[in-house]
């Protein structure tokens, strides 16, 4: 694909497309015959180009940091995408939690063994300091739509699924909204509480939380995602999620198997939106 960053790409060259790449001015090169002048560049990360201030860092978790930065004036972007930070020649890529209405840019930065960025991030970057990233790329976002959603994600997966979830509120979305959380353990569960008070406020909102380890928390359900959400027993489970716009984010085996249960539960390809964390 590539990206028309002027003028509109003709239908024919978008078809088969989500409806988020649509949006954002993706097409298919090889058959578009343009009907306007189009400027386009290619789908990748090249360089930064925003610079911010870190306005907050506080841990979620023991393995989990938030970063909250200044939003820079012209900077926008959909609920859900993603940006690379750089740091010494390298860059990786971090989802946003927050929503484009909001005046800070949120981050869940989970600390990878010898990771030598989200340790920097973790570790040694403070309040105060200047970061550089990315312009904004992705499209598991939030389109207004009248689908049920379902947001399934594990570890810092939650990230772009928390914005997505609030954006959807934000713009009074009109079907049920199921979210899913899914970690190793209950210490890596986190933002339960700012979950659940979302799900307490909002009839149409529920929220659900498992762990692999054994727990005693009542509110938390033990087992593995996939084999929770296969299984008659589990309230919310369902043999039919036909008409169901689901959301995944995390990581990439596990995704995979979801992204298979979702067609196995009758789920259109074209209404799975993935955010792998490879």
């Amino acid at each position: 694909m590539s990206k028309a960053t002027q003028g509109q790409p003709p239908a024919a060259s978008q078809a088969g497309l989500k409806d988020t790449q649509k949006a954002q001015g993706y097409f298919l090169p090889c058959v578009c015959k343009p009907e306007m002048d189009l400027h386009i560049e290619a789908m990748r990360i090249t360089s930064s180009k925003w610079q911010s201030t870190v306005i907050q860092k506080s841990q979620l978790s023991d393995t989990v940091v938030r970063l909250r930065l200044q939003k820079p004036a012209a900077f926008t972007y959909h609920a859900g995408q993603y940006v690379a930070f750089f740091q010494q020649g390298k860059q990786r890529c971090y989802s946003l939690a927050s929503i484009n209405s909001e005046p800070l840019l949120e981050f869940h930065i989970r600390r990878v063994p010898e990771g030598k960025v989200s340790t920097w991030l973790c570790d040694e970057v403070q309040e105060g300091d200047q970061l550089h990233f990315s312009d904004v790329r992705g499209d598991c976002f939030y389109i207004p739509n009248s689908q049920p959603l379902l947001l399934l994600a594990t570890g810092t997966g939650l990230a772009p699924l928390y914005g997505i979830m609030r954006q959807a509120i934000t713009q009074q979305h009109p079907a049920p909204i199921h979210i899913f959380h899914s970690c190793n353990d209950v210490e890596s569960l986190y933002y339960r509480q700012e979950l659940a008070a979302i799900s307490a406020q909002y009839a149409h909102v529920t929220y659900d939380s498992c762990v692999v380890a054994a727990t005693q928390q009542g509110d938390v359900l033990q087992g593995d995602m996939v084999q929770l959400l296969q299984q008659s027993q589990y309230d919310w489970a369902a043999d039919d999620w036909a008409g169901w716009r689901v959301y995944l984010s995390g990581k990439p085996d596990i995704l995979d198997q979801l992204r298979l249960l979702c067609l196995q539960k009758g789920v259109r390809n074209m209404d799975i939106y993935a955010d792998a964390f490879t």
